[in-house]
């Protein structure tokens, strides 16, 4: 039983705007937002280099060019309770480690880098 629970954890990284993790398909991030934000309030546009998404009449909280490639008609955006978007990015190229969301923005530590290879590692 904690060979599985070992194999199944992430290493959540937490920025000022927000928190990730990586899987060896795909990236998530969570983004807390106001109680009662709604899918119309969202401004969201990816593309498979670069991302844009924030509240609109808001500054982006994500902006610029990804860290990886992904693939846009595989990835996607909820809403949870109204207070949490929850952004789930399908990486190009499977077990890539990202070291961070957008390049050069909240780059992981090296500590956390490396527990999170070998999370991934452990998906293998």
């Amino acid at each position: 039983m904690a060979l599985f629970e070992e194999k199944s954890g992430t290493v959540d990284f937490v920025t000022p705007q927000y928190t990730w993790t990586q899987t060896i398909w795909e990236v998530q991030v969570l983004i807390q937002v106001p109680a009662g934000t709604r899918g119309r309030d969202i401004n969201y546009k990816l593309e498979p280099k670069k991302i844009t998404l924030g509240l609109k009449g808001q500054p982006p909280i994500l902006d610029g060019e990804l860290f990886g490639v992904v693939k846009p008609s595989d990835c996607l955006w909820t809403i949870e309770e109204g207070t949490l978007i929850r952004l789930v990015l399908q990486k190009v190229k499977k077990q890539e480690a990202w070291e961070s969301i957008i390049k050069d923005s909240f780059t992981v530590d090296p500590l956390t880098k490396d527990n999170m290879a070998k999370k991934m590692m452990l998906e293998k």
